[in-house]
């Protein structure tokens, strides 16, 4: 299982869930970054 980490407003976030998609890869999205602040935390 692959964890993407990023907001869904990021366009590379974006193009890369498509990738991962299209790709047949399962994956969890964790809200980081913006508002959902968490980027700044080992």
């Amino acid at each position: 299982m692959l964890n993407i980490y990023g907001r869904t407003t990021s366009s590379n976030v974006q193009a890369f869930m498509c990738m991962v998609a299209e790709l047949g890869i399962d994956f969890i999205r964790h809200d980081v970054g913006g508002e959902f602040g968490g980027n700044r935390e080992p």
